[in-house]
């Protein structure tokens, strides 16, 4: 049942597909232009994506590799070893900034729903 929610709330077409810049699929959306996704606390979340599975503790090891980048972000648990890393609120130059990251250092790290999927065989 989680892995359902975070596929659904983080499809991998939201790395590659061009989107309406307003859609709550883009992978970046000008909070000066459009709404908030959801409001929490005065925190307003303008977008969300997953862009890396891994252990937990990987995961963590992560965010301390990307710092540089200079983003928002959340590691998900999906259970008790396995965690999905969201960017938040990413503007174009932090979104790219780890993607490339990702891309040159650690290419197995790119979140997918197959990637996800082979943590949990049937």
């Amino acid at each position: 049942m989680i892995v359902s929610l975070i596929l659904s709330l983080a499809s991998p077409a939201m790395l590659d597909v061009p989107n309406e810049p307003c859609a709550l699929s883009a992978p970046v959306r000008d909070p000066g232009v459009c709404e908030p996704i959801f409001e929490v606390d005065g925190v307003a979340i303008y977008n969300i994506e997953s862009v890396a599975v891994g252990t937990i503790e990987r995961m963590f090891q992560f965010r301390q590799d990307i710092a540089h980048c200079g983003l928002a972000s959340r590691i998900d648990g999906v259970d008790n070893r396995i965690a999905v890393y969201d960017i938040v609120n990413a503007d174009e130059q932090s979104r790219a900034c780890v993607l490339t990251w990702i891309e040159t250092n650690e290419p197995e790290l790119r979140f997918s729903e197959e990637k996800l999927a082979s943590f949990f065989p049937l």
